[in-house]
């Protein structure tokens, strides 16, 4: 299932970073010389685009694939990077070194000021990174993950903390673009995200979601796949409701599952304008 909701330009991409690190070790147990691939990686995108989804599946396919010690697996905020009091900062940075194996570090920028500038917490955190990055660059897996790619460029704000951080800028080997998804892979999302929580969707109701997430992709505040789990959430209310005050004494399987609402897009709509 997760490979559909995948791009296939993703998938390759992932791949390829996997072939590379079984080709190294390959090479490495035929004692041929050569520089080692940093399995550090950059993920861009707009909300929502399965960027920390994916890191993780690449995570699991490269310990799979035994490139990975182990699949010890956190994914934290930047800020949290930065301790509480001077000093504290590097101790944090190199603790997440030493116990996790797959390391994605979301919204990396917050490290940094909103006003672009750095703070001693910051410059701390940002100095121990680099020191992990070089040690630790083939023998875990580091993504950062964060709002960038195919965006306004003042708002590419992963591209300024890289470009206003040379140490961790030229340590990183790839980057992958996740482009926001259309209204036909919404509703593909949608649709699977409701059959693996075992709900129903009535044929009916097709180009009612189809013009919800039309309307919905061209905006600006477009939460991506957290849509889909928006729509599904407001159409299990609304059959929670209808059933409920039905008040049967006996409810079948059929009425459990079914979801045939024609209603809850626009409730749905009014819950996504009000988040931030």
């Amino acid at each position: 299932d997760l490979h559909r909701l995948i791009r296939r330009q993703r998938q390759m991409c992932i791949r390829d970073s996997v072939n590379v690190m079984k080709y190294n070790k390959l090479r490495k147990q035929m004692n041929i010389s050569g520089s080692n691939f940093h399995n550090v990686h950059v993920m861009l995108g707009a909300p929502g685009t399965a960027k920390t989804t994916v890191a993780r599946y690449m995570g699991q396919m490269m310990f799979n694939e035994k490139l990975l010690p182990d699949n010890r697996y956190i994914c934290i905020n930047g800020a949290e990077l930065k301790g509480k009091y001077v000093g504290h900062s590097a101790p944090n940075t190199k603790k997440l070194f030493e116990n996790y194996d797959v390391i994605i570090i979301d919204e990396a920028y917050s490290i940094v000021e909103e006003n672009g500038t750095m703070d001693s917490f910051g410059n701390e955190a940002i100095a121990q990174l680099i020191i992990e990055l070089e040690n630790h660059s083939t023998d875990k897996l580091i993504i950062f993950a964060g709002y960038g790619g195919d965006v306004d460029e003042k708002d590419n704000r992963m591209q300024t903390f890289l470009n206003s951080n040379p140490g961790i800028k030229s340590r990183i080997t790839s980057t992958f673009n996740f482009k926001s998804y259309s209204a036909k892979e919404m509703i593909e999302i949608f649709k699977r995200i409701a059959k693996n929580s075992n709900y129903i969707i009535q044929n009916d109701v097709d180009d009612m979601i189809e013009n919800f997430f039309e309307s919905r992709v061209s905006m600006r505040d477009f939460g991506n796949g957290r849509e889909a789990r928006v729509l599904l959430e407001t159409a299990v209310i609304y059959a929670a409701r209808r059933n409920m005050e039905l008040n049967k004494e006996q409810y079948t399987k059929k009425d459990m599952q079914t979801l045939t609402c024609l209603l809850y897009t626009s409730d749905a709509a009014d819950e996504l304008d009000g988040v931030d």
